[in-house]
């Protein structure tokens, strides 16, 4: 392994300059994100899905909607695409920087959901917008979302549910620019902060 280390450290290297995403099957240095995980289970379940921060893993395992059966986790992507289940699982996923892939080859054209899709996209697009601002996470009380900031006045938040706004600022929502009325916040919506 040590003659080859330099040379595809370099090779990675490149391919992440070129604006490639690497996903090694492995716990390894050169890749924040690993495809590879410890799993006894659905070890991410609830207040422990933040843990899972920085990977790939399958949502599957980190369900925390009770509605899922254990048995029918591996059935969550399929379920989410095709409408049958919430935004809510996938949507917190990405507030912690948890990128799951979702399998969307393995599902027909035909059955997936229009408006879940939009909403996939959605989440996708917002994250692709702030996710180099993302930076240092609190974990707001009550479970109500996720702000995240990084050293600079601007911040990004999560909302988890209708709320009033956790915290001083004004508030837009990263897709629209749109800046919030009133103080109040809504469910499964990213905001920024200034």
């Amino acid at each position: 392994m040590r003659p080859q280390f330099d040379k595809m450290g370099s090779l990675y290297a490149a391919l992440a300059n070129a604006g490639l995403y690497l996903m090694p099957e492995a716990v390894v240095t050169f890749s924040r994100h690993s495809c590879c995980g410890l799993h006894g289970g659905n070890v991410y379940a609830g207040d422990l899905l933040g843990y899972s921060a920085n990977t790939n893993i399958s949502l599957a395992s980190g369900s925390s909607i009770s509605a899922i059966a254990e048995d029918d986790l591996h059935q969550y992507e399929q379920r989410l695409i095709t409408g049958q289940l919430p935004i809510d699982l996938f949507f917190k996923a990405i507030a912690f920087r948890r990128v799951p892939t979702l399998g969307f080859q393995n599902i027909p054209r035909e059955q997936w959901h229009p408006e879940r899709v939009r909403q996939i996209k959605d989440v996708l697009a917002a994250y692709k917008i702030c996710r180099r601002l993302m930076l240092t996470p609190t974990v707001m009380k009550g479970y109500a979302g996720v702000l995240w900031e990084n050293g600079t006045t601007t911040k990004i938040y999560f909302s988890f549910a209708a709320q009033a706004a956790p915290c001083t600022g004004t508030f837009m929502e990263i897709l629209t620019g749109t800046p919030v009325s009133g103080g109040l916040l809504r469910s499964f919506t990213v905001y920024r902060v200034n």
